[in-house]
């Protein structure tokens, strides 16, 4: 292998270019996250009087994290010539699959976005009593549906 030239490096069209650029972007988001990490710990710190639910916090944030890592993957497909084409390929392939997995799972979709409203939207917090009209049973802090109503 023949020397690596600085033009070489900084071209998204070439092997040495794409492998930069991957490593870039990858440092870059995860930077970012790295900030945002620190953000909302520095902000729960200061929450003294515990008005911020963590739990929605924490949720909230490891969706943040995924967009940011997802964000700089889009990025990287867009400005490398020899997978823009794969890459919108695959984008196009993903909302195909997202459709036919939703029409699939109705119900579970429903509720999964059920789950995140009662998170966001506080309806209750850990150690309120709540009362199901199915048959359930907690184990170690995981609420999970019984097969026949009577076991676990």
């Amino acid at each position: 292998m023949g020397p690596i030239y600085w033009h070489t490096v900084f071209n998204p069209a070439t092997v040495v270019g794409g492998i930069f650029y991957a490593l870039l972007f990858l440092a870059i988001a995860w930077f970012l996250n790295r900030l945002i990490r620190k953000g909302i710990r520095m902000i729960l710190l200061r929450d003294v009087e515990e008005r911020i639910d963590r739990t929605a916090v924490h949720f909230v944030t490891k969706l943040v994290h995924i967009s940011v890592y997802f964000l700089a993957f889009l990025f990287f497909a867009h400005l490398v010539p020899a997978i823009r084409h794969f890459g919108t390929a695959l984008f196009a392939g993903f909302g195909v699959v997202s459709v036919v997995l939703a029409l699939a799972a109705q119900n579970t979709l429903a509720n999964v976005i059920a789950g995140i409203a009662i998170l966001l939207y506080r309806l209750f917090k850990v150690g309120d009593t709540v009362q199901l009209q199915r048959s359930t049973a907690l184990r170690q802090g995981l609420w999970r549906p019984s097969a026949s109503g009577t076991r676990s």
